[in-house]
């Protein structure tokens, strides 16, 4: 028995059919794969800025305790110069908490 067209068309479409749910099931496994790494890298972040915090106010805990050495005084300085530019609502929190130290800071004493 030879194929004939419609038989060939029939063919035809079932592949096209097959080909396009292969090509839908692939562009959700690479739409998971970069969702979960764009996810991974966002919390990655969230987790250094939260350090990064806190890392500043034990700087600030430790300078009203005057236990930091002039290099460290210099590096909170720098810390809270870049915190004060770029995340402004952080730096309003932290001065609000610790206003004088902040000032003799960026005052130089």
């Amino acid at each position: 028995m030879e194929p004939t067209a419609q038989t060939s068309l029939v063919n035809i479409g079932t592949w096209v059919t097959a080909g396009k749910d292969i090509l839908v099931g692939l562009s959700a496994v690479v739409a998971a794969f970069f969702a979960y790494r764009g996810l991974s890298a966002w919390r990655k972040e969230l987790k250094g800025k939260s350090e990064y915090k806190d890392k500043i106010r034990l700087l600030i805990s430790l300078y009203k305790k005057g236990v930091l050495s002039n290099g460290d005084i210099s590096k909170l300085r720098g810390h809270l110069a870049y915190v004060k530019n770029v995340d402004s609502v952080f730096y309003t929190k932290l001065q609000n908490s610790n206003f004088k130290s902040i000032h003799e800071l960026e005052s130089g004493f």
